[in-house]
């Protein structure tokens, strides 16, 4: 670490114009962060395949538990539906006909939910692989596409503890279970609540968790190292200390 460029200012007339002076300077001196990013356009051939190679393999690492995970919660969602919304629609219990009827409707939003924000993790790399790649153009739009995939793979993965998804589960199941309640027994109720509960969280917890890992383990790959740059001011009676600080 250096630190140097401290340059005192003297000016008992007038402090409040040298500190003006140093802060301009302090605020304009150097460019902002994003400013000293590259941009993906800057990058060689070879670390364009390099990157794509790295995306490629864990988008395809995430495929199976991905595609198990959306296939057997389709199974149970929509199979609870139907079945239970059958069982509801034949029983001639009135409690049963509530209790069946709140467990289906819950499975129909389970479902619902699926097939609004279907797992893009159960793809694999496989939208990425098919995307052409004979010019530079090609290779970045394809590049851009495959960090696209694993970020939002990786926010997806992010939601297995989301605060407002687990509020949403319990708040769901909660309502479900005092409807039931109210319209049935309370023990129809609270079962209903209980056990739906727990169904969302194992359906929350059990999504794939890795690509946030791999989008992790992307941005450590790509991260350039550039000096960090700090410039700060001191102000002192009649003037004030400009000081730089460089550090790698």
């Amino acid at each position: 670490m250096l630190n140097y460029g401290q340059k005192k200012t003297n000016s008992a007339s007038s402090p409040l114009k040298n500190l003006a002076l140093i802060s301009l300077l302090a605020s304009t001196a150097l460019p902002s962060q994003a400013q000293r990013l590259l941009d993906d356009s800057s990058l060689s051939d070879a670390a364009i395949e390099q990157r794509l190679r790295f995306l490629e393999s864990r988008l395809d690492e995430s495929k199976p538990h991905g595609q198990i995970w959306s296939y057997s919660w389709l199974a149970i969602n929509g199979g609870s539906m139907i079945g239970l919304g059958a069982a509801a629609a034949l029983t001639s219990n009135d409690d049963d006909r509530v209790k069946n009827f709140a467990y289906a409707v819950n499975a129909g939003i389970g479902l619902v939910y699926m097939l609004a924000a279907p797992l893009e993790a159960r793809l694999g790399a496989g939208p990425v692989t098919t995307m052409p790649k004979r010019t530079r153009e090609q290779k970045l739009a394809k590049l851009r596409t495959a960090e696209n995939q694993l970020r939002q793979n990786a926010e997806r993965a992010e939601t297995r503890w989301g605060l407002w998804e687990h509020v949403g589960n319990l708040a769901l199941n909660s309502a479900a279970g005092a409807a039931t309640g109210l319209a049935a027994d309370p023990k129809d109720g609270a079962e209903v609540a209980l056990t739906g509960f727990i169904g969302g969280l194992a359906f929350l917890l059990t999504q794939p968790a890795k690509p946030a890992k791999d989008w992790e383990a992307y941005q450590n790959l790509t991260r350039e190292k550039t000096p960090n740059v700090e410039v700060f001011v001191n102000p002192l009676l009649g003037g004030g200390t400009l000081n730089v600080r460089f550090q790698w």
